[in-house]
This record gives C-alpha cells, structure tokens and sequence, in this order.
C-alpha cells in the first residue's frame, strides 16, 4: 500500500471508530434520560415496575421505528424535498 492510499485508510478507520464510540455514548444517554422518565410514570400513572418498564421500552422501540421508517421516506422521496414540502 502507498503512503498517500495508507493514511487515507486509517482515517475512514478512525471516522468508524469514533462513530461506533457516539453512537455508544448516545445509546448510554438515552438510557439514562429514559431512566429519569420512570420516576415521574409511577405515580400519576399509578404503574408497578414492569409496567413502567413496558412504558419505557416502549417509548425507545418508537423511537426505533420511527427512525426507521424516517429514513425510508427520506430515501423515497428525497430529505430535502420532505423539508420543502413540511414548510
């Protein structure tokens, strides 16, 4: 491998790297805020803890699908026509 071919290598190495590590850090956040939801669930909602743990998990596969069929409208019919079309 040439120089030039080498280090352009390590730097899409490193781009993956340092994606995978945000996107643990961003997983461990959410966590956490999910976490903090919980406590205001159980009482207005008078929820025992697997039911606010449903709640929860709920609330993150949402999160899931709704990203994901996000991205497929977006490849559908293009990001910046959907922005164009919301305003």
């Amino acid at each position: 491998m040439q120089t030039r071919d080498r280090a352009q290598f390590l730097g899409y190495v490193f781009l993956l790297a340092a994606i995978a590590a945000i996107s643990g850090f961003l997983f461990g956040f959410d966590a956490a805020v999910i976490n903090g939801v919980l406590n205001f669930l159980h009482s207005p909602f008078h929820l025992d803890g697997f039911e606010a743990e449903t709640a929860a998990s709920a609330l993150l596969f949402g999160c899931l699908l709704g990203a994901a069929v996000a991205s497929l409208v977006g490849d559908r019919f293009g990001r910046k026509n959907l922005f164009y079309d919301l305003s």
